[in-house]
């Protein structure tokens, strides 16, 4: 994964918008199907960050992992499986903003070239 900012457009949240899209398409369906006039959808993401620091520098990162969750309920409960992400680095940018990349290399070069702009 390349570095970028912590968004719904993100890499690490993929699949996450694939189900969630493929839910509320799914659930019409239903709705229609079953002659029903209202069905939920709800999505989730749970973050867990565990605070590292450089060996060699002592700057302080995240180790993070995202557990993102989508539902759908009709008459009855259905979870769709989102896989969980997890070995992700996490540092603020200079404007305070969740950064996330895949190892800490890529991520050192992006907070070097934002520093530089």
């Amino acid at each position: 994964m390349k570095p970028q900012r912590l968004n719904l457009e993100s890499e690490a949240l993929e699949e996450f918008r694939a189900n969630f899209d493929d839910a509320l398409e799914r659930l019409c369906e239903q709705i229609v199907k079953k002659k029903l006039r209202r069905g939920v959808v709800s999505a989730k993401v749970a973050i867990t960050l565990t605070e590292k620091a450089d060996k060699e520098t002592g700057e302080i990162y995240y180790k993070m992992e995202i557990e993102p969750d989508v539902k759908r309920k009709l008459s009855a409960d259905y979870t769709i499986p989102c896989g969980r992400k997890d070995g992700i680095i996490m540092q603020m940018d200079p404007h305070g903003r969740p950064t996330i990349a895949d190892e800490q290399i890529s991520m050192d070069d992006l907070m070097q070239e934002g520093m530089r702009a």
